[in-house]
Formats: C-alpha cells, structure tokens, sequence
C-alpha cells in the first residue's frame, strides 16, 4: 500500500537530480585522475550525454540502475504500488536511452554506458575507462561468432567489428535479440547469417586490424567424438582462407583444451604451420599431412611467404583472469611480421593462491560473505599441504584471488527447481539434475567446473551446483551468463537446452577483453 501523499512524493522526488550524482562523480574523479578532460552535459548531442570528449567523438552516459531499467541488475525491481504510473515511467526511460543511443552513433559519435552498479569497484572501473579513452576503434572481422562472448570483449576493447559471421541461427537470434534492446557495444554488430564458406572477404579491402574465430569446437572437444580433422565440422581451413584473404594484423583464435591432447598434437601444429605460412596453399585432394610437410619443409629452408606470421600457442584457465570458472582454452595469436615480433601473453590478474590464502590463513573471503564460522566448509584436502605452504610465504599482494562460483552468484535471489524469478533476466531454476562419476557439480566456494555445450542435450555433471545437502541443482541460464562473465543485461531468448548450449560454446567475455586489449596495444604501439 502506498502511504505518501502526492505532496511528499513531489517532495522527494524534487531532490533527485538527473546530474552530479555520485556514481557519475566516481566516473569524473577517475577520468580526471587520469589526465583526461570533458564537458559536461552537452545539450546540443542527442539525449545531452554526461561526459563528451569533443576532440575524440566520444560520449560517456552515467545511468542509475533503477532509473534507466538495467536489465537483469539484482537492484532493479519495479515498485509494488503504483505499478501504473513506475511501468511507463521507466520503460520511457530506457527508450529514450535506446534512441539517443542510436542517434548518437549514426552520427559519429562512441558512446560509452557506465551503470551504476559498475561503478562499486573502482579498480576495474579505472581500467575499462582507459581502455575505452585510448580506443581508435580498430578494425575487425569475426568468423563463428556463436552467442558473442570473444566479439563482445573485443569490442570492450576498442574494435570495431566490420563483419560477424554466424551460420547458426538461433544464435544469430540471441544477437539480433540484445541489438534490438540497445546494447552497449552489440547494437551496431553488422551480423551475417550464412556458413563462411560462401562469405566474400572482397568486400573488405580496407586493412583489417583483427581476424577472430572461434572455430567449431566438437571435433576436438574431450566431451565430443574426438573425430578432429576428419569432422566435417572442422572449419580451420576457413580460417586459413580469411587469414590469405584478408591479411589482418592480428589473429585471435580460441578453441578447447582438447586440441593439444596428445592425439591432436600433429594437426595442432599443422594450423601453426599454415597460419605462419598462410600462402602456401593446399592443393587439391592434398592429405593434410602431405601439406604439413611441405610447410614444414618451408620452415626449415627459412623461407618466408610474403605474408608471414609469428605465431603463439598456449593452454590459458580464464580463472586467472577473472572468471568465476575453471575453464581452459587453447588461445593461438599471429603477428603479421610487419606489426611486432613479440607477443607475451597478458599477466594474469587473479590467483589461485590468493584465494586459498584468503579463506584459510587470513579468512577474509569468508567475513566478506558473512559466512560464519560454523557454515564454513574444510578446505579440499588436495589443497592442504599448499595451504600450509602459504602460511609462511604469502602470495603476491598485486593478484586478487579467483572468482568463485558465491563471489559469482550470491546476489541472484535463491529460487527452488521449477521456479523463476521475473524480474532477473534468464534465472529459472530446470529441476531433474543429477551427477555422474567423474561428472560432479561444482562448489559454491570454488571457481565452477567448465560449463559445457554437451553433445546430446546439457551436461548432468558440470553444469550443475551442489547444493548444502551434498545433491545438486543445474545452474540457470542467468547464472551461467554470470560464470562467462556475460553482462546482466544479455538475454538469452532462446529455450532453455539452447540457451545452456550457447554459454557452453561461448567465449568468456572477460577472457577475450583481457586478450584483444593487449593485442590492440601491441597494434598501436607497433
């Protein structure tokens, strides 16, 4: 029931103001911190932004979560009284959000939205705005793109993405979907739904700063048929093509750890070969082993096509970047050999020991989730004699312990199976999970185990959470977006089994962020 009069509301309402609020006062403190200067509120730009860099066409929009209906964002919920007048009120809000948006780009302009709930960490706050401030949009192209994950954080990053190319489309409408409602970063995506095979590189001749691919990932997958090159679902010969064709700068391809077990390890060094020589072709009804050898002859001449690559090859866990997820990815980067001979990997940011230190010397993981005592869980035993180690040779200080699944979650409100929550984007609850050996749920204090695609339907095992009864419940959609690191106003308008399959296939958003922004570096500073 409401139980203001309208004087008072009008009261209350009158103190808030649409400028200089505080998360908008975090932004500027951080901006100005940095050396950069703006305007502020420039009424002459569509929907009048926040913060304008007129000499850069970059804009830089401040929203209340509540106010501008961050869709997905635990602290938005629709009052319960007066749901006549909040309901327009609001959506009006976020509409008008979409079109200044829209119009703001079709004019040249970079918009950059900061919500204000991202403004509670400073740290990673700092970091997004220098990445955004010192972006020249660099070109790229992206083959495979799935639900967006690798697109989404190179884009973050400072690319422009001059074609995303998907054949499948359901996840062409999980796209189209979050272009629709106005994303930051996604509403722009030129998407083309069509197999790359037919896709014509021609119509690009403008130098390509990045090529991205996320290959098919299930002929090489340890959950898959093992059938690798032999699958008709093995698309790095396209790889190979776009490479020849479009001569990018830079080459991100991601793939599952499986490509480098043992079995594959000769086909791995294959697309090595071909990626650092991409012009010396296969010919028709070559073996792929007959056109390793050549290659590697080649190599061993030191001879170089015009087109050469330096290329790098490592087996990277997302989880030291950030990523509330054990997930191990086989990252391979080129560099054309005109833009750098050096490629290190970017440092990881977060550690494993950091977070065993912090629940079992120091506690302070589990006073910050006020976690008593009595409800904390025993170390796994595998940790113990690490534990002690630590005990008398602290981490390093500058690494933040791994995300877990709690630091990942806790905030979502708890549902029981079969129940969804309406006003969180994609949180319901399927019931019927089960564990298997060798196939467990992950721990709620834990990074999560590697979410999976699965081959017939969602994995029982890892795609699950086990619950304080020693059972386990599947995860639900919302909350595997957060364990990939999607942000909360992705949606997922797909079923349920094709939702979980799409997040199972994706790219952590944060892992590619990371990445492209050290590959941007490397291109601008060559």
């Amino acid at each position: 029931m409401d139980i203001t009069d309208s004087e008072t509301r009008s009261a209350l309402m009158s103190r808030i103001h649409p400028k200089d609020t505080n998360p908008e006062l975090i932004v500027r403190k951080l901006l100005h911190s940095l050396g950069y200067r703006y305007r502020l509120h420039d009424a002459r730009l569509p929907g009048k932004p926040d913060i304008v860099f007129p000499g850069k066409n970059k804009v830089i929009f401040v929203h209340g979560c509540f106010w501008h209906l961050h869709q997905g964002c635990p602290n938005v919920r629709f009052p319960k009284s007066r749901l006549e007048f909040w309901r327009p009120k609001l959506e009006g809000n976020a509409a008008r959000d979409r079109e200044s948006l829209k119009k703001l780009q079709d004019i040249g302009w970079d918009v950059y939205v900061i919500w204000e709930c991202e403004t509670i960490d400073e740290e990673i706050l700092k970091e997004r705005l220098v990445r955004y401030m010192e972006s020249d949009k660099l070109k790229s192209i992206e083959l495979f793109t799935g639900a967006g994950g690798l697109a989404l954080g190179a884009s973050r990053a400072g690319f422009r993405h001059e074609a995303l190319v998907e054949l499948n489309s359901q996840a062409c409408q999980t796209v189209r979907h979050n272009q629709f409602m106005g994303l930051t970063h996604i509403v722009d995506w030129p998407l083309y739904e069509m197999d790359v095979r037919d896709f014509d590189y021609s119509l690009y001749q403008e130098s390509i700063d990045l090529l991205g691919a996320g290959a098919p990932c299930q002929p090489f997958s340890l959950g898959g048929k093992h059938r690798g090159c032999q699958d008709e679902r093995n698309m790095f010969p396209e790889v190979f093509r776009a490479i020849r064709e479009l001569k990018p700068k830079v080459i991100f391809v991601e793939n599952v750890k499986g490509l480098a077990r043992s079995s594959f390890a000769p086909y791995l060094n294959y697309i090595l070969l071909q990626i650092e020589n991409p012009e010396v072709t296969w010919k028709r009804n070559e073996p792929w082993k007959s056109h390793r050898d050549r290659l590697e002859r080649f190599e061993k001449k030191g001879s170089h096509s015009s087109l050469h690559y330096t290329v790098h090859c490592e087996v990277v866990n997302a989880a030291n970047y950030g990523v509330p997820q054990i997930r191990d990815r086989v990252i391979v980067i080129g560099m054309r050999s005109d833009v750098a001979d050096e490629w290190h990997f970017p440092a990881p940011t977060h550690s494993m020991d950091v977070l065993l230190y912090r629940q079992w010397v120091t506690g302070e993981y589990w006073e910050r989730h006020v976690v008593a005592a009595k409800n904390r869980p025993g170390p796994n035993p595998r940790h113990l004699r690490r534990i002690e180690i630590l005990r008398n040779n602290p981490p390093d200080p500058l690494l933040r312990p791994w995300k877990t699944v709690r630091d990942a979650i806790q905030d979502l409100p708890r549902i029981a199976e079969g129940q969804e929550d309406k006003n969180i984007l994609n949180h319901f609850i399927n019931p019927g999970a089960r564990s298997y050996p060798g196939h467990t749920g992950s721990s709620y204090d834990w990074p999560a185990k590697t979410l999976k695609a699965g081959v017939h339907g969602v994995p029982g095992g890892e795609n699950t959470l086990v619950d304080g009864n020693g059972g386990v419940r599947y995860f639900s959609v919302r909350e595997c977006a957060r364990l990939q690191t999607f942000p909360d106003d992705f949606y997922f308008p797909c079923s349920w089994t094709v939702s979980m399959r799409q997040l199972g296939n994706a790219v952590p958003v944060d892992l590619s962020e990371a990445i492209a922004s050290e590959l941007r570096r490397v291109i601008i500073s060559g």
